[in-house]
């Protein structure tokens, strides 16, 4: 199997020869795997194939390893899509998931449906592992693909089934880690606090003061709070699931659709006012048979809505221990040295980096969650519905702006992958860039494709003013803020290029070819045209996943 990092995962060899020295064929046979390309020409970068078997002639000898690259090109491109077939033929030698949300909603889809035991890619991953439980592991151990695989999910009408099938812990371990992963500080105190404890007399009290999204059942002894992700599930049923699968499904189609919405202390505020809203009636507390519904506002409800206290003790999440199963070199199991013919398949690796820190209430103002979606993109056909897929593929003159990203890490202004609940500026990361960049490069960047592609990210129009929904910690505006900033940002940068204030701009004016997916912004330079001093200050690194980003970010010299 090849996995999204290029890696080659082979489960058994096994051969057939006359030789009795075990050894020295499994060394022999390393030596040549380690020599032999089982990557297929023109396979992306975030792909995973699995391959069923490969049967070959004379191991070892002379064009034995171009024989094999040449058989593993052509499973790859007879290779099998399983999110777009629901009917997998059973004699399909090879499969392959476009990145590892595909894998994760097939996997899902197939778990509702029985067929996992079934399918002998899975049997290839789990090798005899409990069903349920290889699920859930998978699923933890990629978080970062949660938002797309549900969207997946939802556009097969999966989404609810597959939260039906969670246990009440895999969903908690679930919202849980999808909220640490992609940094939602303002979230994290919901999932570890039991509001339930709380009386009925604070909501009344705030209600009083908002009564924009609730209201009084007949005898005036209780409330219903409309979750605020109901525009973005098209199932009207996922209001039977309990809290935290509703809250894991809410959040994580939000962190696709309206990344900028669910990161604010708004919403935070709203899932609260819900989440009290959902237990108090699951409770029994209600006195009144009849309660009366409101309906959604046709704009997304304002940020003044009721606000529950928090209150009793945490509950500590079940975490799974970090699962590492990369290996550096191939290497051959010897008992599976057995007379038989060859067969060649992949294991995946899967990985998860949490980390706490304590939230922010830090508040930022929204707009419209039409202003938050990718105006950019591919439709992929699910049947009869289709799914929207952001890519976005932009050149630019300006990709060294890019660097900006790890110049806001550097500075602690957002977190990265080891401090992902980093409390950091409520401003958009695409608008730091922005606002840096024509600080330091003027107004030419503004007419350069980039600055439309940096809004779009950001979630906001190409004519509404950068930083427009951001309100600066300390400061009466937002050029007061940025001025006291450049402060710091000037001379640190000077410092670590060794150069002058004039001559800032040409290290990021460098030609760049940028594609934008659900889950990666990978920026392409001409390594012929990567300043030595960018090299040297380090901005040229790969920020991996950041977490205000919802991304894994590289960059690339050819």
């Amino acid at each position: 199997m090849i996995g999204n990092n290029e890696s080659t995962f082979i489960r058994t060899v096994r051969i057939r020869t006359t030789t009795s020295d075990r050894l020295a064929i499994q060394q022999k046979l390393e030596r040549v795997l380690q020599a032999t390309s089982l990557r297929p020409i023109g396979l992306p970068r975030e792909a995973i194939f699995i391959v069923r078997h490969i049967a070959t002639r004379r191991t070892g000898t002379p064009g034995w390893a171009h024989a094999v690259s040449v058989r593993v090109d052509q499973l790859a491109r007879e290779a099998v899509r399983p999110i777009n077939n629901a009917a997998v033929p059973v004699n399909a030698q090879a499969v392959i998931f476009m990145d590892r949300s595909e894998l994760l909603a097939c996997l899902a889809a197939d778990w509702c449906s029985g067929a996992v035991v079934t399918r002998w890619w899975w049997q290839t991953l789990f090798n005899r592992v409990e069903v349920a439980d290889a699920v859930i592991k998978v699923w933890l151990e990629a978080p970062e693909h949660i938002p797309m695989a549900l969207q997946w999910l939802e556009a097969k009408h999966l989404s609810v089934p597959f939260m039906q099938k969670l246990s009440d812990d895999s969903s908690y371990n679930l919202i849980a880690i999808l909220v640490r992963t992609f940094g939602l500080h303002e979230l994290l105190p919901l999932i570890t606090e039991d509001v339930t404890s709380h009386s009925a007399q604070t909501v009344s009290t705030e209600k009083e003061r908002t009564g924009t999204n609730m209201v009084e059942d007949a005898s005036n002894s209780s409330v219903r709070v409309h979750p605020p992700w109901q525009r973005w599930i098209q199932d009207n049923s996922a209001d039977r699931l309990s809290s935290h699968r509703q809250l894991l499904l809410g959040v994580g189609l939000m962190l696709q659709r309206a990344p900028i919405i669910v990161r604010t202390a708004s919403f935070a505020r709203q899932v609260k006012d819900w989440q009290f809203s959902f237990d108090h009636f699951r409770s029994g507390e209600r006195t009144s048979k009849h309660h009366i519904s409101v309906q959604p506002a046709e704009d997304y409800p304002s940020a003044d809505t009721v606000l529950v206290d928090a209150g009793s003790e945490s509950r500590s999440p079940m975490w799974v221990d970090q699962i590492s199963t990369m290996k550096e070199n191939v290497s051959v199991n010897r008992t599976d040295l057995e007379s038989s013919e060859s067969r060649m398949e992949i294991i995946p690796e899967f990985s998860s980096t949490v980390n706490d820190t304590p939230p922010s209430t830090t508040e930022q103002r929204i707009s419209t969650a039409e202003e938050h979606v990718f105006q950019s993109s591919m439709q992929i056909k699910i049947g009869e519905k289709s799914v929207e897929i952001a890519e976005i593929e932009t050149w630019s003159q300006f990709g060294g702006v890019c660097y900006f990203i790890n110049l806001g890490l550097y500075l602690h202004l957002y977190g990265d992958f080891t401090t992902p609940l980093q409390p950091g500026l409520d401003l958009p990361i695409w608008d730091f860039v922005a606002l840096i960049a024509e600080q330091i490069i003027g107004d030419e960047i503004t007419r350069d494709p980039i600055w439309s592609l940096l809004a779009q990210l950001a979630g906001r129009a190409e004519d509404e003013p950068t930083g427009a929904h951001f309100d600066p910690p300390g400061h009466d505006s937002l050029s007061a803020w940025l001025e006291v900033l450049m402060l710091t940002v000037r001379p640190r940068l000077q410092l670590a290029l060794g150069v002058g204030n004039k001559e800032l701009p040409r290290f990021f004016t460098q030609p760049a070819r940028i594609v934008v997916t659900a889950t990666r912004l990978d920026a392409y330079f001409a390594l012929a045209d990567l300043p030595i001093e960018i090299r040297l200050s380090g901005l040229d690194r790969d920020p991996g996943w950041v977490p205000a980003a919802g991304k894994f970010i590289s960059f690339h010299y050819e």
